[in-house]
C-alpha cells in the first residue's frame, strides 16, 4: 500500500509540475508552489460532491489574452490601435511599441504565427505616420490599410505583411480589424 501511495504522490507531483509549466509559459514571473495533502485535510466539498483522487487548484491565475495585450499597448499610443479579430488561427507571438527611425514617432507591431505562415501588423497614427517602405521576404505580401479615428484621437495607418496566407484570409483579417478598447 505504501509503494502504491508513493507512486500516486509522484504522479500527482508530475501532473502539478506540468500544470505549473503551462502557466509559467504565459506568466513567467508568477510564483508557483505545489502542496500534496491527504484527502482528509482537503476543504469540505459541497453537499453531495466528492473529492477525486487527484485535483488541482490554481489561485489568482488569469491568462493574458491577446485582447489584454493589445489594450496594454494601446495605453502607450496617441492614436487608436486596431486588433485583428480574425488571425487565420495564428497565435500572437509578440507585440511591442516601436519607434519610427525617420521621424521618431511611436507605433506598434504585432506578430502572429510562424516563419511559414505569419502576419506582421505594424501601426502608426495617420497624422504622424512612418514609411512602411521595407524589403519583403520572398512570398510576403504587404497591404496598407487606413482606419478612421475620432475627434479626440487620430486613426491608424496599418501595414499587414503576410506570408503563406490566401487572399481570402487577408481580406478576412482586414475586415476583422477592430479598434482596441481603451481601458
Amino acid at each position: 500500500m505504501a509503494h502504491n501511495l508513493g507512486g500516486k504522490t509522484l504522479s500527482s507531483k508530475m501532473g502539478a509540475n506540468a500544470l505549473c509549466e503551462i502557466i509559467k509559459k504565459d506568466r513567467p514571473t508568477l510564483s508557483t508552489s505545489i502542496l500534496i495533502r491527504p484527502s482528509e485535510s482537503a476543504p469540505k466539498a459541497a453537499l453531495g460532491a466528492q473529492w477525486v483522487a487527484v485535483s488541482y487548484r490554481v489561485d489568482g491565475y488569469e491568462p493574458i489574452t491577446p485582447t489584454k495585450r493589445f489594450q496594454d499597448i494601446q495605453t502607450g499610443l496617441s492614436f487608436l490601435a486596431y486588433q485583428p479579430s480574425y488571425t487565420a488561427a495564428l497565435e500572437l507571438k509578440k507585440i511591442e511599441i516601436i519607434q519610427c527611425a525617420s521621424n521618431k514617432n511611436y507605433g506598434m507591431s504585432a506578430q502572429f504565427g510562424t516563419s511559414k505562415k505569419s502576419i506582421v501588423i505594424t501601426e502608426y497614427g495617420v497624422t504622424k505616420s512612418c514609411s512602411f517602405a521595407t524589403s519583403l521576404t520572398k512570398g510576403a505580401k504587404q497591404t496598407i490599410v487606413i482606419k478612421k479615428g475620432t475627434s479626440l484621437r487620430p486613426g491608424a495607418r496599418i501595414s499587414l505583411v503576410t506570408i503563406g496566407l490566401t487572399s481570402i484570409d487577408i481580406k478576412k483579417i482586414i475586415a476583422g480589424l477592430v479598434r482596441v478598447p481603451i481601458q
